[in-house]
């Protein structure tokens, strides 16, 4: 898989989460776990935070 498109599947992840009131705060190549088949999965929220949802109203492209 191109490094295109591991970076496509951690911005689709944030923006799931995003549009779900939730901030990761801590992304990094740490926090990102590859698996065999090359699916991509975003790690770590221990640090994540719960944002009110008029927050993302006014974010655009979100």
């Amino acid at each position: 898989m191109a490094i295109k498109a591991y970076m496509t599947s951690i911005f689709r992840g944030l923006q799931y989460v995003h549009h779900n009131g939730i901030i990761h705060c801590d992304v990094k190549a740490k926090n990102v776990l590859l698996g065999f088949l090359g699916d991509v999965k975003l790690a770590d929220f221990g640090a994540a935070k719960r944002s009110p949802v008029s927050f993302f109203l006014f974010m655009p492209g979100l």
